[in-house]
Parts: C-alpha cells; structure tokens; sequence
C-alpha cells in the first residue's frame, strides 16, 4: 500500500478544517485501522440530520439525497451509472469529478443548515440540481472541487 500524501495527512488531522459527510464513522475507522491515520474536525450530517428531523437513532438511515431535499430544498439527480462507476480508475472522469464536487457542496449546505452557519455560501442558481448538466467551470462546481478534492484522494489512496 502506498503512503498517504502529506498534504492529506495533514487536512485529514487538522481539526480547524471540517471535513463533512454522510455516516462517515466507517471511513474514519478505516483510515485509522489501516492507515493509522487520526482524523479530527469530523461532522457526520447523517447523526445530525437524523436527530435535527426527530428520527430515532434505530430509524433507517437517511442519505445525502434526502438530506439535501429535507434541509436545502434541492433534489440532488445522482444518476446511478455515475456511483456505481470505477472510483479507483485513473484519471477520474469529469462526471466523476463534478458528480464527487456536487456531493462536497451538498453536504456542506446541509450542515450548514442543520448548524445555522451559512455564511460561506449561497444555495446554487440551479434548482434541481443535475450532475449531468452542471456547466464543468460552474462557480458550484469550481468552488467545491477542492472539497471533492480531499474525498477523491482518500478513495484513490485507501
């Protein structure tokens, strides 16, 4: 196994970053049983959104699709040919890339609507938002790529 970037080392353990997502206990444990690696400043949406909606913990779990529809007001399309694809390929593709970008954005407007902390951004000029038709250099996509960034790595070095 390859080592893990520096750079990801070190925003994956800095706690002043906040890496956002859905049920990602799983992740975190796996990058520190296999990696060894201990990750801080970590929000799982899914908990909170759960607890924010009055669902009991024993409740199904709710994905980011329907989180983004409860807490934002936008239905995210996640075409199913794009999830199921080949994310260890390389390079990735661009639906790949802009479908991960979109995931980054969402979860980040979703925790900031369960926190009240939406200063960092505004809902996207779009209102049913589609991987496939997002214009690639999109303010959306060009501003959340850097946080799809930190997701792609993880999957391509774990």
């Amino acid at each position: 196994m390859s080592e893990l970037p520096k750079s990801l080392v070190s925003i994956m353990r800095d706690e002043k970053i906040l890496k956002v997502g859905v049920g990602i206990g799983e992740d975190v444990l796996k990058l520190k049983r296999h990696r060894g690696l201990i990750c801080k400043g970590m929000a799982d949406i899914q908990a909170m959104g759960m607890k924010s909606l009055g669902l009991a913990a024993k409740a199904p779990k709710v994905g980011l699709k329907a989180l983004a529809q409860s807490f934002v007001g936008i239905e995210l399309i996640k075409p199913k040919r794009i999830a199921v694809s080949n994310w260890e390929d390389f390079p990735l593709t661009l639906q790949q890339i802009e479908y991960a970008a979109m995931d980054a954005w969402a979860g980040l407007r979703v925790y900031q609507e369960i926190t009240g902390k939406r200063q960092l951004i505004n809902k996207p000029p779009y209102q049913d938002v589609h991987v496939e038709t997002i214009p690639s250099r999109s303010p959306v996509v060009r501003y959340v790529l850097l946080l799809a960034l930190v997701v792609l790595l993880y999957y391509i070095f774990l």
